[in-house]
């Protein structure tokens, strides 16, 4: 009679099926003790965030590979939802329109480049000026009275002594450029505020 061979056991596990206590671990959850504040690094008010009641860290982030809390993004805080969450996505995409303006956008000063695909090829300038020929438009529309431009050739002369041919309505590259936060600020706080101030803020000094 050939003698029954010992079953094979996986590794952490003993005979029996229990496991082993080194058999499986799992990431501890710290926990820190929630901070008061009261107003984010721009000047917004901020509130205790419910799903993770200021800690920063969730559990049920845990499967995910980390225990970082994805409503607040650790860092215990969110904006209130109403005038104060509206006024910061606001100022996020106010903030996308000056890293990347319209040629129309553009004032002397501004450190600029045009959009490559390849950031290797990018070629920062200073613009001097820029001159826009109205009767030569790139684009139209048509319309019950006709065709109306709505964009135009231009060119804009660099410091260097550079130029670029473009159209008043292509997509630059702007470094150091920041929106004034007062009519976001103003938002915020339930005040009436002018869109066209929101669509098309005050760009500050390039501070590069």
């Amino acid at each position: 009679m050939t003698p029954l061979k010992t079953p094979r056991v996986a590794a952490g596990v003993t005979t029996g099926g229990q496991f082993t206590t080194a058999a499986r671990t799992e990431p501890t959850l710290s926990l820190r003790t929630p901070a008061s504040k009261t107003h984010d690094a721009e000047g917004f008010p901020v509130v205790t965030c419910g799903r993770c009641k200021g800690t920063g860290k969730s559990e049920y982030s845990r499967t995910s590979g980390h225990n970082q809390c994805f409503n607040c993004g650790g860092t215990g805080f969110t904006h209130e939802a109403g005038p104060v969450a509206n006024a910061v996505k606001a100022l996020a995409k106010a903030r996308l329109t000056a890293a990347r303006p319209r040629a129309h956008q553009i004032a002397a000063g501004d450190l600029i480049s045009p959009v490559h695909k390849e950031y290797g090829r990018t070629q920062w300038a200073t613009v001097a000026a820029m001159h826009v020929s109205l009767a030569h438009p790139s684009r139209t529309v048509r319309t019950l009275t006709g065709e109306r431009p709505t964009a135009y050739h231009a060119i804009i002369k660099m410091t260097d002594g550079s130029l670029i041919r473009t159209t008043t309505d292509t997509v630059f590259a702007r470094r150091g450029a920041n929106v004034d936060l007062t009519p976001f600020h103003d938002m915020a706080a339930g005040k009436p505020v002018d869109p066209r101030l929101l669509a098309n803020p005050k760009i500050l000094p390039n501070h590069l």
